[in-house]
């Protein structure tokens, strides 16, 4: 099991996802308004891809299907992000949309998250998180890259101009060697999943 790298790629992610996370929440007490506006342009460019809302289903079933559908084509960009080692530059972008529905929650609710709520947006944004880690451990290996935001800045120094990575001359080996954490990580990404679109479904 490959746990150090996923466990340091983890850290780089989960700490520029909170980071932002807690920048848009002071954002969003300075410049209401304004965030406001953003959170609404967000929300048409999501409609415009697929998303719907509760009222829009006609039965539940139908709903957790479309939920887990659009959080797994989601889960996939994660995970392909990470295997170019892009990971760190999406976390603000998933940090600004939570926040912006975590911190907007009063104004487009009409109240505060409730403890539901939360853990739905924390379990959410770490499965991605997660699937972002995990990709980004075997591209750092395999790329010859140091699990480190100091080791990924000098690969980005050096490849800035190359649309796709160049693997290391053992990269078969790299692959058998994560064989194991590849295979856990499907089925606990599966199973997280599957939690969210059957608790935003039948939990609240």
């Amino acid at each position: 099991m490959k746990l150090i790298p996923v466990a340091r790629w983890l850290r780089i992610n989960l700490l520029l996802f909170v980071l932002f996370f807690f920048l848009v929440g002071i954002l969003v007490s300075l410049f209401p308004e304004a965030m406001l506006s953003l959170f609404g342009k967000w929300a048409l460019v999501m409609q415009a891809v697929g998303a719907k809302s509760a009222g829009q289903f006609g039965s539940q079933a139908e709903m957790f299907t479309h939920i887990l559908t659009m959080n797994a084509v989601t889960l996939v960009i994660f995970v392909l992000v990470g295997l170019l080692l892009q990971a760190p530059l999406a976390m603000p972008f998933l940090a600004a949309f939570y926040g912006l529905v975590a911190f907007l929650a009063p104004t487009t609710m009409g109240r505060p998250f409730s403890f539901a709520d939360w853990l739905l947006v924390g379990v959410e944004s770490f499965t991605l998180i997660l699937g972002a880690s995990v990709s980004s451990g075997l591209a750092a290996d395999l790329y010859g890259v140091s699990h480190s935001f100091r080791g990924l800045v000098e690969y980005w120094k050096k490849s800035w101009k190359r649309l796709l990575p160049t693997p290391v001359p053992h990269w078969r080996e790299v692959f058998r060697e994560w064989q194991v954490t590849m295979v856990t990580a499907v089925v606990t990404l599966a199973a997280l999943s599957v939690f969210v679109a059957w608790f935003e479904t039948y939990g609240y």
